[in-house]
């Protein structure tokens, strides 16, 4: 039974850094998308 529960923890935490590196990579595409097209903007007269 414990070493169930350790498993079920260990797969959480794996899920937990899935999802923490999934938002990071997904909020550096989107910061980099941000200032390209502000740069564009810029760009512009």
């Amino acid at each position: 039974m414990h070493a169930a529960i350790e498993s079920i923890e260990h797969s959480g935490r794996e899920l937990a850094v899935a999802a923490g590196i999934d938002a990071r990579g997904s909020w550096m595409t989107t910061g980099r998308s941000s200032l390209s097209s502000n740069s564009e903007r810029r760009a512009d007269p």
